[in-house]
């Protein structure tokens, strides 16, 4: 089994992972003073885990998790048993996990989506190929709003946010909107967005917009497909319109987006990107 971490240098503003990989390797963390968007989530993968942090013996069962402020520097060592640390950045950080959370065990089983996403980022840290920083970021956010929705898990109306989560993380390229999401699920739109605001805090629409926009950056970075054709893939029917909704939200055209993720890589930019 290949186990590697992901270290990147520059801190993304909306979300990256900073670095990943096993409790085995995991060392004393150091301090982010100057941010407060930074944030050590520690997952046990097995039963009587344990970690001494700052001097202290911390207990941990499967599947059991605890989100660490990186405020201050962290003396942190493995005991004993198994399991992942994540480091999170930016502002989404923040947002989503809440100040009562920290230095709080969170408990979760096989049926909950973290666990889900904790499965999906072991499965790229165990790919042995290189970690594409974009798809971890990806990641990160979904596994920032199921720690958001898992706190309202216990809410009779969470299930109808949890399925538009799902099918817009599954579906981003063939939806038409947030009508056609209402109408997936069969509820009213008004509804849908009220609901996904209380939840969330943040509309349906627009997360969907930003889901398709990190999705397009991971498939420009490759340099495979032209504009049309990535507008097309994230549910844009036009490259104009998919080129001023990605500005929007990158405050960069796709074709500057393009240039500086691929020139450090030797990557040439077809003609036909530009069509």
């Amino acid at each position: 089994m290949t186990r590697q971490s992901l270290k990147i240098d520059q801190i993304n503003m909306d979300i990256s992972i900073i670095q990943m990989g096993y409790l085995s390797d995991l060392k004393d963390i150091n301090s982010y003073e100057n941010n407060e968007n930074i944030f050590l989530l520690i997952i046990s993968k097995s039963d009587a885990t344990s970690l001494n942090i700052e001097g202290s013996e911390e207990a941990f069962s499967k599947n059991e998790m605890i989100i660490l402020s990186l405020n201050y520097a962290i003396k942190i060592s493995l005991n004993r048993g198994d399991g992942l640390f994540i480091i999170l950045s930016g502002r989404l950080a923040s947002r989503y996990i809440k100040a009562d959370r920290i230095n709080q065990i969170i408990g979760f089983d096989s049926n909950d989506r973290i666990y889900q996403s904790i499965g999906k980022i072991e499965n790229m840290l165990n790919a042995g190929e290189e970690i594409d920083a974009i798809e971890s970021s990806i990641l990160g956010f979904s596994l920032l709003v199921d720690l958001w929705i898992y706190e309202d898990k216990k809410s009779s109306i969470s299930k109808i946010v949890v399925d538009a989560v799902e099918i817009i993380e599954e579906e981003y390229g063939q939806l038409y909107g947030v009508d056609d999401l209402a109408d997936r699920i069969g509820v009213n739109k008004s509804y849908l967005i009220r609901l996904f605001n209380e939840h969330l805090s943040i509309t349906p629409g627009r997360y969907l917009e930003r889901y398709r926009i990190e999705k397009a950056k991971s498939l420009l970075k490759s340099g495979e497909f032209s504009m049309e054709m990535v507008a097309k893939l994230c549910g844009y029917d036009c490259g104009n319109y998919f080129s001023k909704v990605f500005k929007k939200n990158t405050s960069i055209s796709p074709s500057e987006f393009i240039k500086t993720n691929t020139a450090h890589e030797g990557i040439e930019i077809p003609p036909e990107f530009y069509l």
